[in-house]
C-alpha cells in the first residue's frame, strides 16, 4: 500500500483542471467486472450496506453518497470512459457510506480527510480487482490537488485498512 500512497502523492503530470469521466454520447462496450461486482455486492448485501440509485440523464457529479438516506447515486457504467473509471468513481462513494455505523472516523464527512480516505480506499480496491491503471493514479492525483492538497495519505491508513476489510470482508 506504501507504493500506492508514495504515487498519489507525486505531482500529476499535467496542471490539474476538471477531466470529465463521463461519456456524452450512449453507446460503449463497458461491461462489468466478475471481481469489482463481487466486491460490490459482498458489501451491498451487509450490514451497513447502503443502497445504489442510478442517476439518469447527465450530471456534473460523477457519484455521490447520501449519509441522511444511505444511499449512493451514480450513473449506468455506460456513461463512463471505461470501466475502471466507473468504478474507481463507486468504490469512492462505498468508501464514504462505511461512516454510517460501520467504521468510526475521527472528523466529519465533509472534511478533506474523509476525500482521502476514501480516494485511497477507492484505489486499493481498484488495484485488488485488477483494475488500477495509471490513468486512475494520474486522475487521484488531481483530484488529490483540488480536494484535499494538504493531507498527508499516511494520517488515514488506519480507516483505509478498516474500510477495507468493511468492504470486502478481508485484510
Amino acid at each position: 500500500m506504501d507504493n500506492l500512497i508514495d504515487a498519489v502523492m507525486q505531482p500529476p503530470a499535467i496542471r490539474p483542471h476538471f477531466v470529465a469521466a463521463h461519456r456524452s454520447y450512449r453507446f460503449t462496450w463497458n461491461k462489468p467486472n466478475v471481481d469489482a461486482e463481487g466486491v460490490v455486492r459482498g458489501y451491498l448485501a451487509s450490514e451497513c450496506g447502503p443502497r445504489i440509485r442510478r442517476i439518469s440523464g447527465f450530471s456534473k457529479r460523477l457519484g455521490w453518497y447520501w449519509i441522511r438516506d444511505h444511499t449512493i447515486r451514480i450513473g449506468k457504467i455506460e456513461k463512463y470512459v471505461d470501466e475502471t473509471a466507473y468504478y474507481r468513481v463507486l468504490f469512492h462513494e462505498l468508501a464514504h457510506s462505511t461512516m454510517k455505523g460501520c467504521v468510526a472516523r475521527p472528523w466529519r464527512l465533509h472534511d478533506a480527510r474523509e476525500e482521502a480516505l476514501a480516494e485511497v480506499t477507492s484505489l486499493v480496491l481498484l488495484d485488488r480487482v485488477g483494475l488500477l491503471t495509471d490513468s486512475s493514479l494520474e486522475r487521484s492525483r488531481r483530484y488529490r490537488l483540488l480536494e484535499f492538497p494538504n493531507v498527508d495519505l499516511r494520517d488515514v491508513l488506519p480507516q483505509v485498512n478498516a474500510n477495507i476489510v468493511k468492504l470486502t470482508g478481508k485484510q
